[in-house]
């Protein structure tokens, strides 16, 4: 490539295509964000950097009380215009080190062709929360721990006007390092029940984590046990490794199944994991203080974990060799054991799930 471009090699960048790149060798972390395209953004839209700053960036009740404010007039073509302006701005924010204003964002634009004073004014506090933490960004870092990856995913039930609900997934690489693909997203259908819609979520969790093992094997970093998927729900996880259909899940397409199938060859297991700890339900709907801090530090990074976050890795970790140990018993099974009595302790697995 030298002799056809001008190449300039950094051993150690700290800017990349507005990135600013912050390293600490001690630690063994990085950290990517962008204060100057925030404070650029600020001066553009004229945005006061001194406070006072909304501690979320989204209100709990924006999404929930859109019905009630459906009569409202749409802006004018100049105020429609500014409107889409700074959602575009926040749009590439949120994608490139601030996925802590990932679901904020997605909701604001499904506004760009109708927006009202409201929406202008759910953007301009978005615009005043990303003002007041200008250095926030994303931490690659784990803590001395081994590199692994994992997805927690959640489903918010029911929460659109359409009645159709909302996924989020955040995958990381690394115990408690940021998540480098996040993922807010409409769902697409109606589900009938929590469970359902819970796993339907799944199977979007389940493809970004096939793209992720793909991805990282082309790289060199082939992943050679299962990767942990984070639900909780109970009953999608029970309803995941069970076999067949039950009567209350034969409506949903066949295609969901993907993620019943990953589990069973052993490319994806489930785990539970509490709501309170459940990094993915800030990309599910507007939280409050303080749920919204906890869950954005874990998303960002922002801070090495605290004792309580290292007790549920623990428990994971117990809960993994578990699983380990049980699927090495069924393999031997095959072997050993009567067919029957193998077909038994197989489907005693697939629910331990």
């Amino acid at each position: 490539m030298e002799l056809t471009y001008k190449i300039t090699v950094q051993k150690d960048p700290h800017t990349h295509l507005g990135l600013k790149i912050t390293r600490d060798r001690e630690k063994k972390s990085l950290t990517a964000s962008q204060p100057q395209y925030i404070a650029d953004m600020s001066t553009r839209f004229q945005v006061s950097t001194t406070g006072p700053f909304p501690s979320t960036p989204m209100s709990e009740t924006y999404v929930t009380n859109m019905p009630q404010h459906a009569h409202l007039a749409q802006l004018p073509d100049d105020c429609q215009t500014l409107y889409m302006q700074k959602v575009g701005c926040l749009i590439h924010l949120a994608t490139q080190s601030r996925p802590d204003l990932m679901f904020s964002v997605t909701q604001l634009s499904r506004r760009n062709k109708k927006a009202t004073r409201r929406d202008m004014y759910a953007v301009d506090r978005t615009l005043r929360y990303v003002a007041g933490t200008p250095t926030a960004g994303q931490t690659y870092c784990t803590y001395g721990l081994p590199p692994e990856l994992y997805a927690t995913v959640d489903v918010s039930y029911n929460c659109h006007a359409d009645s159709k609900s909302h996924t989020g997934v955040s995958l990381h690489y690394g115990r408690f390092s940021t998540s480098f693909i996040s993922m807010s997203k409409k769902q697409s259908i109606i589900a009938d029940s929590s469970t359902a819609a819970e796993f339907i979520g799944a199977h979007t969790g389940a493809q970004v984590i096939m793209w992720a093992r793909n991805f990282l094997e082309e790289l060199g970093f082939r992943q050679e046990g299962a990767t942990c998927m984070y639900q909780d729900n109970m009953s999608t996880i029970r309803l995941i490794g069970h076999k067949g259909n039950t009567g209350r899940m034969k409506h949903i397409a066949l295609r969901y199944d993907f993620v019943r199938e990953q589990v069973r060859l052993g490319t994806i297991r489930i785990e539970h994991l509490h709501t309170t700890k459940m990094t993915a339900d800030t990309l599910t709907k507007p939280l409050g203080m303080p749920l919204f801090a906890q869950h954005a530090l874990r998303l960002l990074n922002t801070s090495p974990p605290d004792p309580a976050d290292l007790e549920t890795y623990q428990h994971s970790l117990c809960s993994t060799t578990r699983s380990a140990k049980r699927l090495t018993f069924i393999h031997l099974s095959k072997i050993f054991l009567p067919l029957r009595t193998a077909k038994l302790l197989r489907r005693r697995v697939s629910w331990s799930f």
